[in-house]
């Protein structure tokens, strides 16, 4: 049985575009990073000369049919819109984290990918990991009881990470959106939603 390629378009080109494009291109037979686009033109057009990819708007991205899934980089505050147009565009979107920096445009974007019977995933999916997955293991097979606490601790020099990341003094850039999240969906995905 052939599988068509899914053909994939990249939004946002800063740092973490690298390892995305790089997996994509190596890893996985059925993907085809084909494009990509930034507000900052330089970054757009050195990802695309880097990966032999092409440069394109956000409209042209959204208007070709050939493309089947856009990957969101950008920064969380700018999630919501880009996905949203994703969406509308009958394209199957991936985002990094968060899926949006409110609950009710989280829940709308849900809602759009129903509609328009279009794929919506997000990150974080570190939950999958071997870690989080021997945790797993462990509660289901009862070998430690029933837990009843968790303690998450996180700790960062904020200043640092604010200088090298803008956004991240930004709304929605904070660090429970940028790397609280990451223990959250662990937390979530070990002992269910939060009542």
């Amino acid at each position: 049985m052939k599988i068509d390629k899914i053909n994939i378009a990249i939004i946002g080109c800063g740092v973490i575009s690298d390892i995305y494009i790089t997996s994509l291109q190596s890893k996985f037979e059925i993907t085809n990073v084909v494009a990509c686009f930034d507000l900052n033109r330089s970054k757009m057009l050195a990802q695309a000369a880097k990966y032999n990819i092409k440069a394109m708007s956000y409209e042209q991205i959204l208007n070709d049919p050939d493309i089947n899934l856009i990957i969101n980089l950008t920064n969380p505050a700018a999630h919501y819109s880009i996905t949203k147009q994703a969406l509308v565009h009958d394209k199957n979107v991936f985002s990094e984290k968060m899926l949006a920096v409110d609950l009710e445009e989280g829940q709308e974007l849900c809602r759009l990918a129903r509609e328009h019977h279009v794929r919506l995933g997000v990150a974080p999916d570190t939950f999958l990991g071997g870690g989080i997955q021997t945790a797993r293991y462990i509660l289901d097979q009862g070998l430690i009881g029933t837990p009843l606490s968790a303690v998450v601790s996180l700790n960062r020099d904020f200043g640092v990470y604010a200088d090298i990341f803008p956004h991240m003094n930004q709304r929605g850039g904070t660090l429970p959106f940028d790397t609280g999240c990451y223990y959250l969906t662990a937390l979530a995905n070990l002992f269910g939603p939060a009542t």
